[in-house]
């Protein structure tokens, strides 16, 4: 009250209650649980920290300058999640990954080219571990192989 205002009183305390509401809506959301390998995975290409994203259900991991900037400012390759977990599991001698242990002796992961993983350990040691990048020919089935052969066909009559 100790000037104009500019819009009514009415207004501002409708306005206040729909803050109020997106304040409580906001943190009662979900919070993103961090990752292990989170801050651990670093590009070898331009030394920037690996991300993890979502593609369909899936998560991988990619170089964040190649997720900002694309192809032509970083070449590295996206790690798929489930080939990063076998692949430090084995690194640390584990049939399944276990965290602590991985906290406890990986200092960090150096992703370079021909999809090769430098495991660092904490003592010094580095291991290199290479993985096979996922063929999506190879998992066709004979009858998937069919229905994509007819709907490629019934395209081209179509047109």
């Amino acid at each position: 009250n100790t000037h104009d205002a500019r819009i009514d009183k009415t207004t501002f305390k409708q306005a206040q209650v729909i803050i109020h509401k997106n304040k409580v809506k906001s943190s009662n959301q979900k919070r993103v649980e961090k990752s292990i390998f989170s801050g651990k995975i670093k590009c070898e290409l331009c030394g920037k920290n690996y991300k993890r994203i979502s593609n369909r259900g899936r998560y991988f991991w990619n170089c964040s300058t190649y997720i900002s900037q694309g192809k032509s400012h970083c070449q590295a390759k996206r790690i798929p999640e489930e080939t990063l977990i076998k692949l430090t599991a084995e690194i640390l001698g584990l049939a399944l990954i276990d965290e602590q242990a991985f906290l406890n002796q990986i200092s960090e992961i150096r992703a370079g080219e021909n999809n090769t993983l430098v495991y660092i350990f904490k003592n010094g040691k580095k291991s290199v571990m290479q993985w096979q990048d996922y063929s999506r020919a190879d998992s066709w089935t004979e009858e998937m192989k069919e229905i994509a052969r007819h709907r490629a066909l019934q395209q081209r009559s179509d047109k």
